[in-house]
């Protein structure tokens, strides 16, 4: 089982013992044992093809919930909780995918568990074909040692991150040449902060973005850059419907006219 390969490109083994971390999980011990049980008997419990199903079934639980391209999104470090109990506890897995509860239930009653909220409608569910099986299920996810499930809005909250220092880092590295390039990547990460509320003073300086030089006499009223062909953001540059992209020349607000 351990030399089986998944579409990430890396054998199951490797993939559960990944020690990327989770939001709000400092990195992980690549040991995903929390007994003490052998290895022979943690990969006997081992079911590949019920971590697949459960894997499918969160990503798509997550990508309903989010409001950005979920293209955007890397779901592999998803692999690391579902590896995971899967492995310490296939068995109850099993009884639970045996009790014909689907996998899209086990995953949000699994979140229900762990995030111990009150109102847990889907651990209802297989509480009413076994209580002790729910009962077992929410002990093995609140174990302090079990990696965390990753719920849309942690997912939304990491990729939001990943997009705004990727997109922050190309801002720093623009060339002047061209505004309209600096304005689409302004224009992406007002929507991705529209969509999760991720703050973007904290990856952007909108009042030092690389920009040429003013010419002599322009007060840069409302000018944010200025590029080597002439062209310049004007408006509000981080409001969509009121920044654009225009000549310098036109903006005749920015040059005070001499009596």
């Amino acid at each position: 089982m351990d030399n089986i390969e998944d579409n990430r490109g890396g054998t199951c083994a490797e993939l559960m013992s990944s020690t990327a971390a989770l939001p709000n999980q400092a990195p992980t011990a690549s040991d995903a044992k929390t007994d003490g049980t052998s290895d022979d008997a943690l990969w006997a419990q081992f079911n590949f093809d019920q971590v697949c199903v459960l894997e499918q079934a969160n990503a798509e639980l997550i990508c309903e919930g989010l409001r950005i391209d979920p293209n955007e999104l890397n779901l592999s470090p998803c692999v690391r909780f579902w590896s995971h109990v899967c492995m310490e506890h296939g068995n109850l897995i099993a009884e639970v995918f045996a009790h014909g509860i689907p996998a899209r239930t086990i995953v949000v009653a699994l979140q229900e568990a762990q995030e111990q909220l009150d109102a847990a409608p889907c651990m209802d569910e297989i509480a009413a074909k076994s209580a002790e099986l729910a009962t077992q299920l929410r002990a093995a996810v609140t174990d302090p040692g079990m990696s965390v499930i990753w719920s849309p809005s942690a997912v939304l909250e990491r990729a939001a991150e990943f997009h705004f220092e990727d997109a922050a880092a190309q801002i720093e590295d623009w060339d002047m040449e061209n505004v309209q390039d600096l304005f689409d990547l302004l224009m992406d990460i007002v929507e991705l902060h529209t969509a999760t509320g991720v703050a973007l003073a904290d990856y952007v300086d909108i009042d030092h973005l690389p920009s040429v030089a003013l010419p002599t006499g322009c007060t840069g009223e409302n000018i944010w850059v200025l590029d080597r062909q002439g062209q310049v953001i004007a408006g509000s540059a981080l409001t969509r419907t009121e920044a654009r992209v225009m000549r310098i020349e036109a903006c005749d607000w920015a040059f005070p006219k001499t009596q």
